[in-house]
């Protein structure tokens, strides 16, 4: 979790189970301000959904396959062009 210093707004990022159900007292290491930290809310300590792995596109089967021929039909009527 990010914390700021209510006195100097310097941030730092902190392992939550550091701060404990019931908050703790920090003291900013910028301008020696103390004050007490609370916990998060339960809703940001729940995990984050698994992000769903990206599908390979499909390949191309038999009848997608553009034959030798008719590449060279295809490049036969580009010359012609």
């Amino acid at each position: 979790m990010i914390i700021s210093c209510p006195s100097c707004s310097a941030r730092y990022a902190v392992d939550e189970s550091k701060i404990g159900p019931r908050g703790r007292t920090v003291k900013c290491a910028k301008c020696g301000h103390t004050w007490t930290q609370t916990a998060p809310p339960p809703e940001e300590t729940a995990a984050a959904p698994a992000r769903e792995e990206p599908r390979p596109a499909p390949r191309a089967s038999r009848e997608d396959a553009v034959s030798d021929s008719e590449i060279r039909d295809f490049r036969a009527s580009l010359d012609a062009a």
